[in-house]
């Protein structure tokens, strides 16, 4: 079995932001404050982010480089597109709050499929996963990644309601947890995504059909379906 990488959360794209132990600086790109374990790593910059390898290490407190297994460069990068996106559009709110978390999160490469494992503290995730619902509304994987999101968030602050809600059956939603998020966050990101209009909602049940998309912020199918209408029709 593979052993799940840890969520680097990046807080903000532009201006300073705090990791547990130094503030980083977006802009030129490093910490202002020096690594307080830097005497454990004699000839490197002790303003450097792990080890100047940030593909191969995180670092997500800056007090120690740890080496994120299982997953490639393209899912980290396309996760950190991700991230940015949801930065961009004032989105990422729960990201920030779960990386205020001392319990330590997980993030791992899905497979056709997102979903969040309460017992590992493992939110699976594919980059190239979007849904459409039954209302219509195509949600892009980014979308997709901060509704798990709000499942790890609600176990890390309110746990015992989220243990109650999440086996408390709902004739509409599967779970009261599901009708949680999909009646609140899901469709404040959608609707600062541009993914849905004011008004509308993203659906109003569990269900959507999944769909690969061109990338992890994108709506548009990769694999689009042209239809050529016929000559008879185009004289209509």
């Amino acid at each position: 079995m593979r052993t799940p990488s840890i969520v680097v959360v990046l807080v903000a794209v532009f201006g300073q932001f705090a990791f547990a132990g130094r503030y980083y600086d977006a802009k030129t790109g490093r910490f202002l404050q020096i690594d307080p374990k830097a005497q454990k790593f004699p000839g490197w910059s002790p303003y450097n982010y792990a080890l100047n390898n940030p593909l191969k290490y995180i670092d997500p407190d800056g007090q120690e480089v740890r080496f994120a297994k299982g997953t490639s460069a393209t899912f980290q990068k396309q996760f950190a597109a991700a991230v940015k996106y949801l930065n961009v559009h004032g989105a990422s709110g729960k990201l920030a709050r779960l990386h205020e978390s001392k319990t330590i999160y997980y993030i791992d490469e899905g497979s056709s499929r997102s979903n969040y494992n309460p017992k590992t503290k493992t939110i699976s995730w594919d980059p190239a996963m979007g849904a459409i619902t039954n209302e219509n509304a195509i949600l892009s994987p980014t979308t997709v990644l901060n509704h798990e999101v709000d499942h790890a968030l609600q176990q890390d602050r309110n746990p015992d309601q989220y243990d109650k809600d999440r086996k408390t059956p709902d004739a509409q939603y599967d779970t009261k947890e599901e009708k949680r998020v999909i009646e609140g966050s899901e469709q404040g990101t959608a609707k600062k995504l541009g993914e849905i209009e004011e008004g509308e909602v993203t659906r109003k049940d569990h269900k959507a059909t999944r769909f690969k998309t061109t990338g992890p912020t994108s709506t548009e199918p990769k694999d689009a379906i042209i239809v050529t209408p016929k000559k008879e029709d185009e004289k209509k």
